[in-house]
């Protein structure tokens, strides 16, 4: 295991983006740190669970203790509260009643609890909650480990890295921490944090390709096509007895232009 680990800093070490933290945020607001530890998973962090989980904490001082937020939830209705569809706000009501029947009412008080294996246990018993989200919980109250999630599986590939389940990627990156003299909860969040930016500069860097397939079966892709273009193809299928393609290669201009009653089928796809 700790010759895992090694690799791993010594990947870690190869990557000059890769920026070691000096802290990271945690909550002392049970009401923030219950919405973003059950919003979050497959969710759009930054756009989506932490401006919700914010405005929780600003909004609604009364619910930084369990028993508060809770009055709130069942007030307002959780769906309402949170401006989120589906079954996760039901789970955010789920576990600040579990919570409050715990007697678990401050930051303080879930950070000794959840430290507790056979808490642990117990709160993965609640649906929609495994090791990660119980791990986040940790984090979020100020445990010092990792939650893993698909970012940390994915980085450690990319070390060449072998392992079998959760509780060896994790000891993996904790001894990663220790060796990097780097609290365990700040490694986690900056492997997510470069994961994560990563996977959104490709998204926008990956270009959409039109395939055109003539009824005599012969292909032309185009690579250059302004995205708005690209859009109102179908539009222009259903209204034009003729459609023109134009790009722009290696400085000069490429023009195609097809009979509409020619053309098999149009296919659009990312690179």
């Amino acid at each position: 295991m700790e010759n895992k680990s090694l690799h791993l800093v010594s990947f870690i070490k190869t990557l000059p983006d890769f920026v070691l933290l000096t802290e990271i945020d945690t909550y002392d607001h049970m009401g923030a740190l219950i919405t973003d530890a059950i919003l979050q998973s497959g969710i759009k962090y930054n756009y989506v669970v932490k401006p919700r989980a914010e405005r929780i904490q600003k909004d609604y001082p009364e619910a930084k203790i369990t028993t508060g937020f809770l009055n709130i939830l069942l007030d307002k209705s959780p769906n309402k509260l949170l401006d989120f569809e589906g079954s996760k706000p039901l789970r955010v009501l789920e576990v600040a009643k579990f919570f409050h029947n715990e007697g678990i009412e401050t930051v303080e008080q879930l950070r000794n609890w959840i430290n507790i294996s056979e808490n642990r246990t117990r709160l993965m018993k609640i649906k929609g909650i495994k090791d990660k989200t119980a791990d986040y919980f940790g984090i979020l109250s100020g445990l010092d480990t990792n939650a893993v999630d698909r970012h940390l599986i994915n980085f450690l590939k990319e070390a060449g890295l072998d392992f079998k389940g959760y509780e060896e990627v994790q000891k993996i990156i904790n001894q990663a921490a220790d060796i990097l003299d780097q609290p365990k909860a700040y490694l986690d969040h900056i492997i997510w944090k470069y994961m994560s930016e990563r996977k959104n500069e490709e998204k926008i860097m990956r270009k959409k390709v039109v395939s055109i397939v003539s009824k005599n079966e012969e292909v032309q892709d185009f690579y250059n096509l302004p995205l708005e273009r690209i859009n109102n193809i179908e539009n222009e299928l259903n209204e034009s007895k003729f459609i023109k393609f134009i790009e722009i290669k290696d400085g000069k201009e490429f023009i195609r232009i097809y009979n509409v009653n020619e053309i098999s089928k149009i296919t659009i796809w990312e690179m």
